[in-house]
């Protein structure tokens, strides 16, 4: 993300306006990348409709780990945003991996199951 920022002139994470160029140079590295690919992101399939994706899964945590991982890093209406966003992306019905009390190589290690095809 940072050298797209740097051509744009500011942080794409905290300049939504900028998201739309940004997914759209994604895919367009994407369209040429030999596959399989396994893509980390936070979009859900319906922003993402003509993307060649086989597999979605929600990585996720429970509210109270999520406040915590959030911690002194965030105020509190970032912290019921966030909160809200992980009950809409639950909300999608798809598979779940939880990350709650887990490391991450714990988390790695499920997600690496999850995608093998």
């Amino acid at each position: 993300m940072e050298p797209a920022g740097a051509l744009a002139g500011c942080a794409i994470r905290e300049n939504p306006p900028t998201w739309p160029a940004y997914r759209q140079l994604v895919r367009t590295v994407l369209d040429v990348l030999p596959r399989p690919i396994v893509l980390l992101g936070v979009c859900t399939p319906a922003e993402l409709p003509d993307w060649p994706i086989d597999l979605w899964v929600v990585l996720d945590c429970s509210d109270q780990e999520r406040t915590r991982r959030l911690g002194q890093r965030a105020d509190t209406s970032t912290v019921r945003e966030a909160i809200q966003d992980a009950r809409e992306y639950r909300s999608l019905g798809l598979p779940v991996v939880d990350s709650t009390g887990r490391t991450p190589d714990e988390v790695a290690g499920d997600l690496v199951r999850f995608v093998r095809f």
